[in-house]
């Protein structure tokens, strides 16, 4: 069962990549980091007048619930297999996938597949490893607006079918089979050879609907039902350095994805890094995450604990255990209870909430006030809803941490370390 968390956030997005030789990984006449233009797409989050569109807002937890106990599904399975070899993973010839269909994704740019290329609107995901798209054998309606990865030989020169059945599950209930390709991908001029590639047959109506065609995971191979790597990492096998950051950011032109290193000038400051985390009971790495993290409020820890947080960039929100929400909520002077789930407090007198990666909680990256009010409860517009949700996600303790906090402070994965480096942007 595979996940690609399917909601939206706000930006205009641009992708860079770093290339670092080998013959099959190239940028096509430049040496310098290219970069490609995303678009900004409304989450409809806020309502003309600003109050929060609940039904949203749900479809983003009810998402994110869904997401994770497919993911949980998918380490689970990729453990069983691994004990008896990787040999053993790559001979599956079932893989069991899943496309979450919550509300509209978000920051999304073009990617190309196949000789010649065909372009695709994608989004990219911290917390899922696989490319899907649609296949040219999709003909449903959900499918027609659709760019379609046509792989036949006559139309796609250096597709190869591996001859396995995906089987994909979508979260509302539908099923639908595609096909495991290896094939030439291309993102901002960065371009490598034999990345798997998902062709799916049909989309959902869920799915129909939006703007882009597919998903690009940028995770652990653990996270991918086909066991693959994701794009920066077969970057990394053909060349690349084993590096990508990421800046999300509310202001046209400010965001990008960085393949092969990152972007020093978005940086205030120099990065700090932290060692990624295992899950409970695991020894392969999964979710990007560190072990020892900590809200915070004015500076100081909003939280007894410390757990777990999973850089999530498709999630707009944190969302933590609600007991954990609950103390959290505790530390805020006019905070109240919607429900186990939801908090609103005096939007005169905003909470200044930030994070900490470890126990001591020296230091504390700031969450910007505007990106933690997710908007004014409706017909009360001195109440605002807070951006730090209660849902038990079977994940532990773990926090899942959203673009709420990516879009004030780069984020950096240094997978060949498996080390995660955080510093506070530079005008977002």
């Amino acid at each position: 069962m595979r996940t690609a968390a399917a909601v939206l956030l706000l930006a205009l997005f641009a992708v860079q990549s770093v290339v670092a030789g080998g013959d099959s990984l190239r940028a096509r006449g430049r040496e310098r980091p290219l970069s490609l233009a995303l678009e900004r797409r409304d989450d409809g989050l806020q309502s003309a007048d600003g109050s929060i569109a609940f039904d949203v807002l749900e479809s983003y937890r009810q998402g994110a619930m869904s997401k994770y106990a497919q993911n949980a599904a998918i380490i689970s399975q990729n453990k069983a297999l691994a004990a008896n070899g990787t040999a053993m993973l790559a001979k599956r010839g079932q893989e069991a996938l899943t496309y979450y269909g919550g509300a509209t994704p978000l920051w999304y740019g073009t990617v190309q597949i196949g000789t010649p290329p065909q372009s695709f609107r994608l989004f990219f995901d911290t917390s899922s490893s696989d490319l899907l798209v649609p296949s040219y054998i999709c003909n449903s309606l959900t499918c027609r607006g659709k760019k379609r990865l046509d792989y036949r030989p006559s139309a796609d020169a250096t597709a190869k079918s591996t001859n396995k059945t995906v089987y994909t599950y979508f979260t509302d209930g539908s099923q639908a089979t595609g096909t495991l390709l290896q094939d030439t991908v291309t993102a901002a001029g960065l371009t490598v050879t034999q990345q798997d590639v998902v062709a799916m047959d049909s989309l959902p109506s869920a799915i129909g609907g939006r703007i882009t065609d597919g998903v690009m995971g940028l995770a652990y191979r653990a996270l991918s039902a086909a066991y693959s790597y994701s794009f920066p990492f077969t970057a990394y096998h053909q060349g690349a350095q084993p590096v990508f950051g990421l800046s999300l950011s509310r202001l046209p032109g400010k965001s990008e994805l960085v393949v092969g290193g990152y972007n020093r000038a978005r940086l205030a400051g120099s990065p700090d890094y932290y060692a990624v985390g295992y899950s409970p009971n695991s020894q392969f790495l999964d979710y990007i995450q560190i072990s020892q993290g900590v809200p915070t409020l004015s500076g100081q820890p909003a939280l007894y604990d410390r757990v777990p947080m999973i850089f999530d960039s498709t999630t707009p929100t944190i969302i933590a255990p609600p007991a954990y929400a609950a103390e959290f909520w505790s530390y805020v002077p006019s905070a109240q209870a919607i429900n186990s789930t939801y908090w609103s407090y005096d939007c005169a007198s905003p909470p200044a909430v930030g994070l900490a990666f470890t126990r001591a909680a020296t230091k504390v990256y700031p969450i910007a006030a505007q990106d933690f009010n997710l908007g004014t409860l409706p017909g009360n517009s001195s109440r605002c809803i807070g951006a730090l949700l209660g849902q038990n996600l079977g994940v532990g303790n773990a926090f899942i941490v959203g673009d709420v906090f990516f879009k004030s402070n780069y984020f950096i994965l240094d997978f060949k370390q498996n080390r995660i480096g955080v510093a506070p942007q530079r005008g977002f």
